[in-house]
């Protein structure tokens, strides 16, 4: 008797999901082969990107706004791995983390030198091919 092979499980390297009124995606590699993040009309490619797995899941991290003498913005998201069977796409929910570093000419002023805005936020993660 032969059974039906059941395809092996991948790891989701697409996640798309609406954060602050905007679409905001991440794949692990795009077309060029690099990783590739949107925040609605802004594209981040490459060595823009940061990509760490942590015990807490991926962190992809992107610097929004960089002030030389003040105040810089950079956006993380923890994405969960997510298994997936072929092409099936699976609901997902990350963090999303605005993060703003705080600085001065002088260097970094007293007091805690990040302040942070984490929110939850839904969408969907899939497997591409690139």
């Amino acid at each position: 008797m032969h059974g039906t092979t059941r395809p092996a499980p991948t790891l989701a390297n697409a996640f798309r999901f609406t954060y602050r009124d905007q679409e905001l995606s991440f794949s692990e590699t795009s077309f060029g082969g690099q990783p590739l993040l949107s925040l609605g009309q802004r594209q981040f490619i490459g060595d823009e990107i940061t990509i760490e797995t942590t015990r807490l899941g991926t962190i992809v991290t992107v610097a929004l706004e960089v002030v030389a003498d003040g105040d810089s913005t950079i956006l993380s998201l923890v994405l969960p791995p997510i298994r997936l069977l072929g092409w099936a796409q699976a609901h997902v929910k990350a963090l999303a983390i605005r993060s703003v570093v705080r600085g001065t000419i002088a260097g970094p002023p007293l007091g805690p030198g990040l302040r942070y805005d984490a929110q939850e936020i839904e969408g969907t993660a899939a497997f591409i091919v690139t």
